[in-house]
């Protein structure tokens, strides 16, 4: 079986779904349009707008990046220095709202709908019932 891009810590029926699915040429070819977007925003001179009081809650992995999560090799001290500028992107995100809220989704990582879904859940009735 091939590994999947990080491992998500889910059930083995689930996990053998998850790497059957990023080993389809669909969801590969998604990923490298994802990453030339990346490179698209990355040359974007004008920051994002404000949102205004557009409700929003940002929701941000709290488990640290580890190289054992990644296929090639890769150094923790620059691991590192990827979570420190996706937290400080994170927070410019919740930022752009006046209504907003930034929650770490503890022991999460980057796939937080599969490995805390109830942390969407809560995030999502928190808008619906105007407590954001």
């Amino acid at each position: 079986m091939k590994q999947t891009l990080a491992p998500l810590h889910l059930p083995a029926d689930l996990e053998a779904e998850m790497v059957a699915m990023e080993n389809r040429s669909n969801y590969c070819n998604g990923v490298a349009h994802e990453m030339k977007g990346f490179e698209a925003d990355v040359s974007q001179a004008d920051p994002p707008a404000s949102l205004g009081d557009l409700p929003l809650v940002v929701l941000t992995r709290g488990r640290a990046s580890s190289p054992k999560d990644y296929s090639t090799p890769v150094s923790q001290a620059d691991l590192d220095q990827l979570d420190q500028s996706w937290m400080t992107l994170q927070n410019e995100l919740a930022a752009l709202s006046t209504r907003s809220a930034h929650r770490i989704v503890k022991d999460s990582g980057h796939a937080i709908p599969i490995q805390a879904p109830e942390a969407v859940v809560v995030a999502v009735r928190d808008i619906i019932d105007g407590r954001i």
